[in-house]
């Protein structure tokens, strides 16, 4: 059988992801307390809201909801590592929503020190969302290409169809547009 669609497009979505998380953290570590205009500060903000919207609301539910069940049910030796990942993702909404604090504390404060904070909670956020998905792409995705049957990957593609990106689709969603202009993603 040859890798079903999904396959791609789980690789696919995770390198879009990834495209925030590194623009995020590149912005974020290339700033200093008087680079923090308005616009500087939208513009992460619409990097987080992406990542509210499209990770953590759309891709990772997928993933626990149908990849996952059906890896568990074809391959159970990877129980451990499906646990290990449903975790991350948990760790990954409440690291979020600290980010989420954090950036609404520069805003209302855009000190050095506020800065430094958010670098730091930044740089550990991105760090973790890569290797998270490093591992789904290294380890979890071979394991299912090796365990799944064709009516697995069938459902599991149905899910994923659905998902549409707010801001690598063909057409960017509202709110999205600026952000896509900076990512070169229009």
């Amino acid at each position: 059988m040859r890798a079903p669609r999904v396959v791609d497009q789980i690789r696919h979505e995770h390198k879009n992801m990834g495209r925030v998380l590194a623009e995020l953290r590149d912005r974020v570590t290339s700033t200093t307390p008087d680079a923090l205009t308005a616009r500087h500060l939208d513009l992460l903000y619409r990097m987080l809201f992406y990542i509210r919207v499209f990770p953590n609301k759309m891709h990772h539910p997928k993933e626990e909801d149908y990849l996952f069940p059906a890896l568990l049910k074809r391959a159970p030796a990877l129980k451990a590592e499906v646990a290990a990942l449903r975790q991350q993702h948990m760790e990954g909404d409440r690291a979020l929503e600290e980010l989420e604090a954090s950036y609404k504390s520069l805003q209302d404060n855009p000190a050095l020190e506020t800065l430094l904070a958010f670098q730091a909670q930044v740089s550990s956020y991105v760090d973790a969302e890569f290797a998270h998905m490093r591992h789904e792409e290294d380890v979890i995705l071979p394991a299912a290409l090796e365990a799944l049957t064709e009516a697995d990957w069938q459902a599991i593609e149905r899910a994923f169809i659905t998902n549409r990106d707010p801001l690598f689709s063909d057409e960017v969603e509202l709110g999205f547009e600026v952000l896509a202009h900076t990512l070169g993603a229009d």
